[in-house]
């Protein structure tokens, strides 16, 4: 129910901005993407996305740009993976190859990601 919701929402999110109402066009961002290369994104309205990779998750925040298909993605958001992996820090390199992965996915969808 809840994923059906919000793909009625991102239809209706291009509908408005003039982009098609296909959710396989390019111009759509999927709600929930896999990569083969071991991690995954899931979208959480426009404001966060849930990072996997492994058994280990982590919410980055982010916002929609408007005017353009794009992101803001909030690097100080990647700090701490949720529990039980909290204790440890995200180090700078990890943050650098996760914002990777999420240009990745996001840029197979049509979209860029400004790092702020």
């Amino acid at each position: 129910m809840f994923s059906k919701l919000l793909h009625t929402v991102y239809v209706r999110i291009l509908q408005l901005r003039g982009g098609s109402k296909n959710m396989f066009a390019p111009s759509h961002l999927h709600p929930y993407n896999i990569s083969p290369k071991g991690f995954s994104i899931e979208l959480v309205f426009n404001s966060k996305l849930i990072y996997r990779e492994a058994d280990r998750k982590m919410n980055v925040f982010i916002e929609m740009l408007m005017g353009e298909f794009a992101f803001a993605v909030y690097r100080e958001s990647m700090t701490h993976w949720k529990p039980p992996y909290d204790a440890v820090p995200v180090t700078k390199e990890e943050q650098e190859r996760i914002i990777g992965n999420i240009r990745e996915i996001f840029h197979f969808q049509g979209y860029n990601i400004d790092v702020e």
